[in-house]
């Protein structure tokens, strides 16, 4: 049955997901980036942030997406998804009213329903991990939505095995 779910999601993508080798990636005028913790330990930098700012900022600098929606959770003023991602964009040069924070993106359905429900957005790429942005497009397309989705550069099988397994069992919820 796991298996199953894994190979549905990827099929039912396929075709949709693109990343920097896999040539031209269709224009769309907004780019939802999928939120995830800035760092995982105290002074740790989260390979997977740093990957979807990257890929953000160099979709929106490519002239592939004219805004980003950015959203995750913002659980207290202490964690703030959304927050980090605008700084994080911002610092890579993306003006700042090019970004819309979603802070009630708390799961990938939930950010792929609200883009739709509360932004308008029904035509848009999807920016997360490359074991992610599947699960996350296979969710827009249930819910109607033209999406494509945009891989950021890959972070090590050694520095992500917790987060690729996670995602094998997200996909069957």
């Amino acid at each position: 049955f796991i298996l199953t779910c894994n190979i549905l999601i990827s099929l039912s993508s396929h075709g949709k997901i693109y990343d920097n080798k896999s040539g031209s990636v269709p224009k769309n005028p907004v780019g939802v980036v999928l939120g995830t913790s800035p760092l995982v330990a105290p002074n740790q930098p989260n390979l997977h942030f740093e990957a979807r700012m990257e890929a953000a900022a160099a979709l929106f600098n490519q002239g592939k997406i004219r805004h980003i929606l950015v959203s995750g959770s913002r659980n207290s003023r202490y964690y703030n998804e959304v927050r980090d991602m605008r700084k994080a964009l911002v610092a890579r040069g993306i003006p700042n009213q090019a970004i819309t924070e979603d802070p009630s993106g708390f799961r990938t359905l939930d950010s792929v329903v609200r883009a739709a429900t509360v932004f308008g957005q029904v035509r848009y790429t999807i920016i997360s991990d490359d074991f992610h942005v599947s699960r996350a497009v296979f969710l827009a397309q249930v819910h109607h939505s033209d999406v494509v989705g945009y891989a950021a550069e890959g972070v090590s099988v050694r520095h992500s095995m917790r987060s690729r397994a996670r995602e094998i069992f997200a996909r069957v919820k």
